[in-house]
């Protein structure tokens, strides 16, 4: 009885462990997690779409700060340019890791946006008042503030 007992566990953890990496993509799992066929749209690099899927949102706060006055002057513009409304009241706080409503319309960075800092790149934004903010579109989370 012990043996079949001990057989059963073992059988558990072996199909719990197999699970396991087929959840997170890992060997011949091919499965939900990232870099997985059934990863919500993310291929084999972790891009969602022709996205950047599994991001270092480390590398993208505070990267705008990188920026001569010159470049900011030109991010600033490039968005400006797009005509796109700012939000003047929302229920949510402009702070870096704040998940933001998903009624909120994100908006696609232009090109030259990429160009000026391509750490957002894969990236949305709103902008709310003044303030850029950039939005990761996978969860809608708030990754960057760009203040007026």
């Amino acid at each position: 009885m012990k043996r079949v007992l001990r057989d059963a566990v073992a059988a558990a953890i072996v199909v719990a462990g197999a699970a396991t990496a087929f959840a997170q993509g890992g060997p011949g799992g091919g499965g939900a997690g990232p870099g997985g066929a059934g990863g919500g749209g993310r291929g084999p690099a972790g891009e969602r779409d022709g996205r950047a899927g599994a991001r270092d949102r480390g590398a993208v706060r505070g990267a705008v700060g990188r920026l001569d006055t010159r470049q900011r002057t030109e991010f600033r513009s490039s968005i400006t340019r797009l005509g796109v409304s700012p939000l003047r009241d929302v229920a949510f706080g402009l702070a870096i890791g704040t998940a933001i409503p998903r009624s909120v319309r994100l908006h696609r960075l232009p090109p030259a946006i990429i160009e000026l800092v391509p750490e957002y790149e894969g990236y949305d934004f709103v902008l709310v008042r003044d303030d850029i903010v950039i939005i990761d579109p996978d969860t809608y989370e708030i990754v960057d503030v760009i203040p007026a």
